[in-house]
């Protein structure tokens, strides 16, 4: 009656072909028969995903707890075909965990818990081992030996309500963290730098970027909203705030480089229960962003504000009748940068 026990098997199977054929024009007006080498891609790439695991839960008057914990195999094959022939294969092998928690303290208050560990397969391109010259002022490179990145996630939420007075008070925090996330590893300013087997130098005025597993990724977020009807208006009103803070990590000429970035929010909704034939919503958000990178090489820093309101409505004239309007205000001004 309060406990459940279920095991689990999935199997997933993704399959994919990307064919890019670029043709440039000669001297002579003509299109060539053949594509350009540089600018045409060609190759399949499949995913093959097993999961087996076992989900408990438990059920006691108010409280609700769900946990969840999988082994997972996936499997990766590429086969490029243009422009040249390359296959590569690799598996990688995790454990993704779950745990859900709702406890309903008594009927105006209420505590909700997630914590979660979660893997995100590199994108096919990242994983060739392939040089993308197409563009050659900004080349990118494979890398076959990525790994998935985990994702440990962990938040709490805090709720009051007052349904007589119909008011609603929220706290939610969560927290992120990543021990190896796909992150860039940037070269320039750096002509002679080599960027294939060839020995094709890199050049003036260009850069070259790969990805890489990087440790030294997180993120906290923290948010309050409160809600309350504003009876006059038949409407409800919701003022919410929040603040954010976390840090990237990314390579910049063979050295550690780490963006920091805070953002500052803040806004309102009003949004209208009038009727069924009238309805209208109004909203205005701020936020003030401050971005600041650790590199001596390349300042990253940036630090700008915007605000965006919009304002929304409804009618139905008659029968099926129906008038639409809406508006939107956007504002940005940057302050490192104008």
């Amino acid at each position: 009656k309060r406990s459940r026990l279920s095991l689990e098997y999935r199997i997933n199977y993704t399959d994919n072909s990307v064919e890019r054929n670029t043709f440039v024009l000669t001297k002579e007006n003509v299109f060539p028969d053949e594509r350009n080498r540089r600018q045409s891609t060609e190759y399949d790439y499949a995913y093959l995903t097993h999961r087996i695991g076992s989900t408990y839960q438990y059920y006691f008057k108010k409280t609700k707890i769900a946990g969840t914990l999988h082994y997972q195999h996936a499997a990766f094959s590429s086969d490029y075909a243009f422009p040249y022939a390359r296959k590569t294969e690799t598996s990688f092998d995790n454990l993704t965990y779950s745990v859900v928690a709702n406890i309903n303290v008594n009927r105006n208050n209420t505590l909700k818990f997630n914590a979660s560990g979660r893997t995100s397969n590199p994108r096919a391109t990242d994983l060739q081992d392939i040089v993308n010259t197409t563009n050659r002022q900004n080349v990118f490179a494979g890398n076959p030996g990525l790994d998935p990145v985990y994702t440990h996630r962990l938040s709490g939420q805090y709720i009051r309500a007052n349904p007589a007075k119909g008011r609603t008070f929220t706290v939610s925090a969560e927290a992120t963290a990543s021990p190896n996330t796909i992150t860039d590893s940037l070269v320039i300013d750096s002509p002679d730098f080599v960027i294939d087997d060839e020995g094709t130098k890199l050049g003036e005025g260009n850069q070259y970027t790969k990805p890489v597993n990087l440790p030294g990724y997180w993120s906290l977020r923290a948010s309050v909203n409160y809600g309350m009807p504003v009876r006059w208006l038949r409407s409800n009103l919701n003022f919410r705030a929040g603040i954010s803070t976390g840090r990237i990590p990314s390579i910049i000429n063979g050295e550690r480089n780490f963006l920091n970035n805070n953002v500052y929010n803040a806004g309102l909704t009003l949004g209208s229960n009038i009727s069924e034939a009238v309805d209208f919503r109004l909203s205005y958000t701020g936020r003030y962003n401050v971005s600041r990178s650790s590199s001596e090489v390349r300042t990253l820093d940036n630090t700008y504000f915007s605000q965006t309101a919009k304002a929304e409505t409804t009618f139905v004239l008659w029968k099926r009748l129906v008038l639409r309007a809406n508006a939107d205000y956007n504002y940005y001004r940057g302050i490192t940068d104008t």
